[in-house]
Parts: structure tokens; C-alpha cells; sequence
């Protein structure tokens, strides 16, 4: 026995997948888009800073670096929002730099 679908059911589904992928590719409004360059600065353990992203020669703390661009002097595009906490660390514990929380990293 052969199963069709009514016009109206294929027609429906489009619809419903078609308002899924919208809904889907909501932008965040905050969001900021810059390129950077990954710095090791050293483990905080010995008085390093991790992994920093120096974008517009401002440095980040990003509080979600992926392990896989952890690379020193890797190019890089971000999305990313900016955190109202700072992280202090190594010799400049007193002022430290912003956070930010990556939405999209690549590598340039």
C-alpha cells in the first residue's frame, strides 16, 4: 500500500521547518564582532594571566576559550559579549582585564 502525503500536510511541514530555522538564526543584539590575536600570557599558577585575546590593543579575558584554539598568536574572528567582572591576575591584580564570553570563534 502507497502512502502520499496531502498537499496541505507537505505544505504545513515546510512551514513549521522553515519557522524553525528562523527562530533559529536569531542575532544577539549585544553581541560585538572583532577579529584578535590568542596570547599565552602563562599559567595564573605562576603569576600568568592564561589565555587572553587582544583585539582593538585592548586585552580580553574570555571566560569560554575553547581548548582547540588555545594556540599563542593564532589569528582569530570572534562574536563575543562583554561581562560586567574583570580578571585579575599575575602582577596587575589590582585592576585586570575584562571578560568577555565568546558566542563564535574562527580562525581568520
Amino acid at each position: 500500500m502507497k502512502t502520499t502525503l496531502k498537499p496541505n500536510t507537505l505544505f504545513t511541514a515546510l512551514l513549521v521547518a522553515l519557522s524553525f530555522a528562523v527562530a533559529s538564526c536569531k542575532k544577539d543584539k549585544n553581541a560585538k564582532e572583532a577579529e584578535g590575536i590568542i596570547m599565552n600570557t602563562g599559567t595564573p599558577a605562576a603569576d600568568g594571566c592564561g589565555w587572553l585575546i587582544q583585539m582593538n590593543n585592548v586585552m580580553y579575558s574570555p571566560d569560554n576559550l575553547p581548548a582547540s584554539f588555545m594556540q599563542d598568536s593564532m589569528q582569530v574572528k570572534v562574536t563575543y559579549n562583554t561581562l560586567t567582572t574583570r580578571f585579575s591576575c599575575g602582577m596587575i591584580a589590582g585592576n585586570g582585564f575584562p571578560q568577555i564570553h565568546l558566542t563564535n570563534i574562527r580562525k581568520k
